[in-house]
């Protein structure tokens, strides 16, 4: 039989941060999504993925190179999956 996902009730703590949460918004005029911030590091970690990539099978020549290629790879993926797709899962 498969598990159905419960969610405990909302406590009174967090009905009391979402109206705090929804007065900053709305006293500041900030947006809550659609930043242009957001876009301008999804490209730069999109372009630090790419360029890793690049680096790693088109430059690398030794040891240390693939080394540190892989490296930074592996890092760009890492922040690609935290941070873009965080804030997508998010609806950010």
């Amino acid at each position: 039989m498969p598990s159905v996902a419960t969610y405990l009730r909302r406590t009174d703590f967090a009905r009391q941060l979402e109206a705090e949460v929804d007065e900053y918004f709305r006293t500041t005029g900030q947006r809550r999504r659609d930043l242009p911030e957001m876009y301008l590091k999804t490209a730069i970690m999109f372009a630090w993925l790419a360029g890793s990539y690049i680096f790693l099978v088109f430059f690398a020549s030794g040891l240390l190179e693939g080394i540190v290629g892989a490296l930074s790879l592996g890092l760009a993926m890492a922040g690609v999956g935290f941070n873009v797709q965080h804030d997508g899962n998010h609806g950010a």
